[in-house]
């Protein structure tokens, strides 16, 4: 900005020289500019805020590997890192991370938008809520997992399934809530006292595509629990993206606007159980979601996308000359094309099997040691990401945005910032006022 004052002003023997033409010129260039970055022509009215559960920096370069290319976050005008360490402990839990986000306030490990005194916390839904703003959670979890639960309930343990249930369905009651759950939502009997709401209730993918927008309230539950993998998906549970436009369809043409948070579980599984190939799918099912939700701003420029996580799970470590074939299809299926070929050819070139099957050009050469399978199993596993733990990590995680007021979370330094900074944002925008 002092460029462009110095610009505008030119001094000259201690005076200041005004140059109308050149000040018009460059701050029209300015403004611009500033909405070129960051989309600063309108107030927030809208915020999406999107969460990939367990991802951190290798989570994302993983998936741009097997993708070939860059990811659409890559190009979003807002790139920052924020920390995560809950009230309790450096490693957070997605509970306590969720209602830094959710709450703008740190809590212990395991407790749900409740403080470490056991006091409740307003969560940035419960406050659109008030100010008149819709409301929409999507996650491929369960609807009571730790990261929904935070912004729809509060309770002191992350465990109470059945009570986040009753609190998210028949107190929070957002607009849209889709997700998976179906266990804790019978028992408590929910289905035989949904008609004591005014929610349209869809079970399947099938169903929820169908639904057309009437003014009513949407509930979706498509899964027991937890959905299932993007690679392993079942035929009646839709895409996250699916999900995330139904809510935009359904949330948008408010004039107060609307608060939506979406979150991407099955990272986080992945990486408790060490599976690169589901993590990489799952983070690439989740930039559909992404784009879809920039695809909306682009057309609602009152409207603010965030993408964020809660912490790293896995201690994902990346190596060199990593291998999209081997990532994209796993170690195992790899290792018995190549052994499959092996055995139907004895005397087919192993290098160039590699090649063939694995995209390795090169193999040091090494004494075999064990089966074939092991052998090929054992080159192909250090062309492949690979885990150090089955929990999470204090890696910071990464913060991306595009929209009004976005360039405002470079400053964020703790997942607390942004929940302080979103409860600000629904307080202020268009349409809303102060309760």
């Amino acid at each position: 900005m002092s460029t462009i004052l110095h610009s505008i002003f030119s001094v000259q023997k201690g005076k200041c020289r005004f140059n109308l033409k050149l000040s018009i010129i460059t701050l029209v260039a300015f403004v611009v500019l500033s909405v070129t970055q960051f989309g600063m022509a309108a107030e927030v009215r809208n915020i999406i805020l999107l969460i990939g559960d367990g991802m951190s920096t290798n989570q994302l370069e993983s998936a741009r590997i097997v993708k070939g290319a860059p990811l659409i976050v890559d190009a979003l005008p807002v790139r920052h890192r924020a920390f995560n360490a809950s009230a309790d402990n450096a490693v957070t839990d997605s509970a306590a991370a969720a209602t830094a986000l959710a709450t703008g306030e740190r809590t212990n490990n395991g407790m749900i938008a409740v403080s470490p005194e056991g006091r409740n916390l307003r969560t940035v839904l419960q406050v659109a809520k008030d100010v008149g703003k819709r409301t929409g959670v999507v996650t491929t979890d369960a609807i009571h997992g730790a990261t929904p639960g935070a912004f729809l309930a509060n309770t002191a343990s992350r465990s109470s399934s059945t009570i986040i249930t009753e609190q998210a369905v028949f107190v929070s009651q957002p607009d849209v809530l889709l997700g998976g759950g179906m266990t804790a939502f019978n028992e408590i009997g929910a289905l035989e006292r949904l008609g004591s709401t005014d929610y349209t209730f869809v079970q399947t993918r099938e169903q929820l595509l169908a639904w057309q927008p009437d003014g009513k309230p949407l509930l979706g539950l498509f899964a027991t629990g937890a959905f299932a993998f993007a690679v392993e998906r079942r035929a009646t549970e839709p895409h996250l993206a699916e999900m995330v436009q139904v809510a935009l369809n359904a949330l948008a043409n408010d004039d107060a606007g609307f608060f939506l948070m979406v979150e991407s579980a099955r990272i986080d599984s992945a990486g408790h159980s060490n599976l690169i190939r589901q993590s990489v799918y799952e983070t690439l099912a989740f930039e559909e979601a992404i784009q879809v939700a920039l695809e909306f701003a682009e057309k609602n420029p009152d409207t603010l996308v965030i993408i964020t996580a809660d912490h790293e799970t896995g201690g994902l470590m990346a190596v060199p000359d990593a291998s999209p074939q081997v990532m994209s299809k796993g170690v195992d299926v790899v290792t018995r094309e190549i052994v499959t070929a092996l055995n139907a050819n004895p005397q087919a070139d192993l290098r160039s099997l590699f090649a063939q099957y694995a995209g390795i050009s090169h193999v040091e050469s090494q004494a075999i040691q064990g089966t074939v399978s092991e052998f090929v199993s054992g080159v192909l596993s250090t062309r492949s990401f690979y885990y150090t733990t089955g929990g999470h990590t204090d890696l910071p995680v990464h913060v991306f945005a595009q929209g009004p007021e976005a360039e405002q979370l470079l400053s964020v330094n703790h997942l607390t910032d942004i929940g302080k900074l979103l409860h600000k944002w629904v307080q202020e925008g268009n349409g809303g006022h102060r309760p």
